[in-house]
């Protein structure tokens, strides 16, 4: 893991703490992160538009093997 993606990591975890996301989840919620941030193909996160997240969300919103609460961790 390179060094930006070490300080991403590491400030989300932060942010999921001042969120009150339960620590068993945590590890989840950096998963799911990190599979959005592979989804862009390289794009710097700062250059996604709203549209962007919201078609990776109706694309994930899709999927059959989800369960409710699944999604809404991952939104």
């Amino acid at each position: 893991m390179d060094d930006a993606a070490s300080r991403f990591r590491d400030k989300y975890i932060l942010k999921t703490n001042a969120y009150n996301v339960p620590e068993g989840a945590r590890r989840w919620y950096v998963r799911h992160a990190e599979a959005f941030i592979k989804a862009q193909s390289g794009r710097r996160l700062s250059t996604l538009t709203a549209d962007d997240i919201e078609r990776y969300l109706k694309e994930k919103g899709r999927s059959e093997k989800l369960t409710d609460w699944q999604f809404r961790q991952i939104s």
